[in-house]
């Protein structure tokens, strides 16, 4: 469980409050002026029973506009956080990847 500000909280409640992302990849970081298309899909389990030793794999779907030199297996650390107006919540991490 990931500890969030009384803001986020309230911003969450909030008619038209937005995600805002932004992505480091090695080392640069690209806000939301450069992000395209941002899009996460997980998977715990597949099937229905749990197991032990179970892994939470992620896969990270991301268009950049104008990437410059993005170096190979780079790994990007995504955050993202609450907007509402002139309101914006505390930068949460939202996962770690490698691109491929």
């Amino acid at each position: 469980m990931q500890e969030t500000s009384a803001l986020y909280q309230s911003l969450l409640r909030m008619q038209g409050t937005t995600k805002e992302h932004r992505a480091v990849i090695g080392g640069q970081t690209y806000g939301q002026d450069r992000l395209v298309s941002c899009q996460t899909s997980r998977a715990l389990f597949t099937g229905d029973t749990l197991a032990v030793g179970g892994c939470y794999a992620g896969q990270l779907s991301l268009s950049l506009r104008e990437p410059g030199d993005v170096p190979r297996m780079a790994e990007i650390k995504l955050y993202t956080r609450l907007v509402n107006g002139e309101q914006t919540s505390e930068w949460l991490p939202a996962g770690g990847y490698f691109l491929d």
